[in-house]
Formats: structure tokens, sequence, C-alpha cells
């Protein structure tokens, strides 16, 4: 019996191990990259149902497939790339005209993943109330102040927890790289990096498909 305990307490020392830890994490995040890319294409899919690009959603996927960098950024445990698992549900909300569940979407994103997403929920959030008028100025304001406020009080007492100190890192980020201006203290680029070298890797074989 001693012996059988043994074995059974090695087997959940390996299904402990960071290596396995790693990879299930890992799994989970491409899982939800992936559904967010299905629920986009399953929207976009819906909203051209009676048009002759039906399967604008589909032909999505497929460009998609064939190029490096999402696929090859799916799993990595990145700010980005949990960004992106919301930005997607913030884009199939949008392209099925549920504006307040977007903006939710991009607000949340912009607290606790990519304080930049500020420009996108910016820029969308002037389509939504002056293009499309799909919310008004006060409801677009109290969306964004109650949403805000639930997010933080989330986001901060947990990662304050985990960095042993008072933080909201992308408030940080934000104050970094927008106030006091320090943003070119990770790294400067050629200003021609992303045309000559990011996008043309990134595309691959559906460079092919640029006009």
């Amino acid at each position: 019996t001693g012996g059988g305990n043994n074995t059974h307490s090695g087997d959940d020392d390996d299904m402990l191990d960071p290596l396995w830890i790693q990879f299930l994490s890992r799994f989970i995040l491409m899982c939800l990259v992936t559904h967010g890319f299905g629920k986009l294409a399953a929207a976009l899919d819906h909203k051209n149902a009676s048009s002759s690009s039906s399967r604008v959603g589909t032909w999505l996927l497929l460009i998609t497939a064939t190029q490096f960098h999402l696929p090859f950024y799916a799993s990595r445990m990145l700010p980005n790339v949990f960004a992106a698992v919301t930005c997607l549900h913030a884009y199939a909300a949008w392209v099925q005209n549920q504006a307040p569940y977007a903006a939710m979407w991009i607000i949340v994103t912009t607290a606790v993943f990519r304080c930049d997403c500020l420009l996108l929920l910016f820029t969308a959030g002037l389509s939504w109330i002056f293009v499309q008028r799909q919310l008004t100025l006060t409801a677009a304001i109290r969306l964004g102040l109650v949403t805000g406020l639930l997010t933080l009080l989330l986001t901060v007492p947990l990662d304050s927890l985990l960095w042993q100190r008072p933080l909201w890192p992308e408030g940080e980020v934000l104050f970094f790289n927008t106030i006091l201006n320090k943003s070119s203290e990770w790294g400067v680029s050629a200003w021609h990096f992303y045309i000559s070298s990011a996008l043309p890797k990134a595309m691959m074989s559906s460079l092919l498909l640029v006009p």
C-alpha cells in the first residue's frame, strides 16, 4: 500500500511540473485566441450572409492561418496576445452593432493588458458616438467610468499582490511612455522597420494579395 501511495504522489508531482503548467497555460491561451478569431469570423459571415461576400469571415481565418505572426504568437504569454483575445471579441461585437459590449471589451483591454489601446478606444468611440450613432456621449462616459472602475478594482489588488507593492501596471506604463516620454528607452527601430521587415515577415504568402 505504501508503495502505491508513493507512486500516486509521484504522478501528482509530474502534473505540477513547471513544463506541464506552462504547456497547459499556453494551450488554454491558444484556445482563447482561436475562439476569438472564430467569433469574429462568425460575426462577419452573419453580417454579410445576404451579400456576395458571405464567406468573408472564413477567408479571414484562411488568410490568417497562412501568416506567420498570429499563429506563432497565439500561445505566447504576452500582454499583446491577451489583448488580442479581448480585442477580437470587441471587433466581433462591433460588427454585430453591439457598441456598448465592444466598448467594454476595449476598456478592459486598455486597463489590464495594453494601455495604448486607448487610441483604439478613442477612435472607435468617435465613430460610435458621432458617425454610427450607436452610443450617446452621456452613455459612453457612464459606460467608460463604470467599466474602468470595476476593472481597476479587479486588476490593481491582484497586481499589487503579485508585485508586492501598490501597482496598476498599465497606468505605470502609460505614465512612463507618455507623461515622462521615455518610450525610446525600450529601444528604437528604423522608421522603415515595419514596411521593410516586420510586415513582409508577418504576412508571408498573403503579401501576394496586396494590390
